[in-house]
């Protein structure tokens, strides 16, 4: 069996790599912290925003309300957006993890000297990568217009309601 051949990178090249590594884990530790963040407040206070709006809409009173079938429907279908909207994070959240460590590994091998490793690491061609950022934000988008359109048409029928209706 033939002997895999690696190549001798220079000291200064690797330096190089693992510089623009670290970079590059820097920085997307950074947007991962971000989009933590935001995914945070989003779920946590999202659904106490939309409570507050309803709250201050019907603070001149709208009678008794009658809780119909469609409205429990609409109630659901808020919980269904807000719940695989936290589905979606978590599954953005662990990619942007993975990379991460991804990277690490990369930086210990070329510090290593493993250059058969480093040589054998495949990067994802830059439209793979358009098209899966693509994707992965225009289902999230979707998730969050399917949950603001839920709440906001459950407020509107619970407040449009004509007071035979809710008396």
């Amino acid at each position: 069996m033939p002997k895999k051949e690696t190549r001798n990178v220079d000291t200064e090249c690797r330096k190089a790599v693992i510089d623009h590594l670290s970079r590059d884990i820097t920085s997307l530790s950074g947007h991962a912290m971000t989009f933590r963040s935001r995914m945070g407040f989003t779920l946590l206070v999202g659904p106490f925003v939309m409570l507050g709006t309803f709250l201050v809409a019907t603070k001149d009173g709208i009678g008794k309300l009658e809780w119909r079938d469609d409205y429990s429907c609409l109630a659901y279908s808020a919980a269904g957006a807000y719940i695989s909207f936290a589905i979606w994070g978590a599954i953005f959240d662990s990619y942007l993890t993975n990379a991460c460590s991804k990277g690490r590994r990369l930086v210990l091998d070329v510090a290593k000297e493993n250059d058969a490793v480093v040589i054998g690491h495949e990067y994802p061609s830059f439209p793979k990568i358009i098209v899966a950022c693509f994707v992965a934000y225009m289902t999230g988008f979707i998730i969050l217009l399917w949950a603001f359109a839920s709440v906001a048409i459950l407020v509107w029928k619970l407040l449009t309601q004509s007071p035979a209706e809710g008396c």
